[in-house]
């Protein structure tokens, strides 16, 4: 893993080229992912740039779960639930020696003032099982080359299900709700850059797993009312102390 990190870091330093998602208010953006249908480097959304060590990246590749034949080329996915035709998930496949990835997007605060955070929220999807761990990580960075978890807090970390010595597709996805926040303050017209990685942890078969439904939130600062509230009643409890 020590020695991934850097190949990583280099290389989306020179691919990173996406237009920013940026944010005028406290309005949600949301990325659902499902234009991403095919699998295909032309369909990944425009505010997001993909990277994958595989060469190539992107084959059109697409799993829907509990459908055969299994796809066990590593790199970039459209997975897809049986059970909901439409709804596409950014997944790819791992491989210990060629097979990490990240989704990178920039977000800049154009709200007018400083904002102390950024909250997110994303589906993490599951959709096959194998023996090899792999992880999902979310990271963080002021400079668009230094990822880490310095400003982050909540769900930066999601490890795949493992189990089984040959890959096995599932019926329906393994899903799991994931919140995670940016909780450095942010200056107005200032970007900061966030990423998902794709992980090989230990050796053996990979799963298909990717992200979905993500949102993107900015933080506001509290409320001059608000201040005065807490005011308030912090004046009534030390009347009551004192009496």
């Amino acid at each position: 893993m020590k020695k991934i990190a850097p190949i990583l870091m280099l290389s989306l330093a020179a691919g990173h080229a996406s237009a920013a998602i940026v944010l005028t208010d406290f309005t949600t953006f949301t990325e659902n992912f499902n234009g991403f249908n095919d699998g295909t480097a032309a369909k990944v959304p425009a505010n997001f740039t993909a990277f994958h060590q595989t060469s190539p990246a992107f084959n059109g590749r697409i799993l829907t779960s509990g459908t055969s034949p299994y796809n066990t080329a590593t790199g970039f996915y459209s997975l897809n639930d049986n059970g909901t035709p439409t709804d596409f998930t950014f997944g790819a496949r791992t491989n210990v020696s060629s097979g990490f990835g990240t989704l990178t997007f920039d977000v800049t605060n154009s709200t007018g003032a400083t904002i102390p955070g950024i909250a997110f929220t994303y589906d993490f999807k599951q959709f096959s099982t194998a023996g090899g761990q792999s992880d999902l990580n979310f990271r963080g960075s002021t400079d668009g080359t230094t990822f880490n978890i310095a400003n982050l807090s909540g769900d930066t970390t999601t490890s795949v299900t493992t189990g089984g010595s040959s890959d096995t597709v599932f019926a329906d996805p393994i899903v799991a709700a994931k919140t995670a926040s940016w909780s450095s303050p942010i200056a107005n017209g200032a970007t900061v850059s966030l990423r998902f990685e794709w992980l090989p942890v230990s050796g053996g078969f990979r799963p298909h797993f990717g992200v979905d439904n993500l949102t993107v939130t900015a933080i506001p600062e509290p409320s001059a009312a608000l201040l005065s509230a807490f005011g308030v009643l912090a004046l009534a409890a030390r009347r009551r102390r004192a009496n």
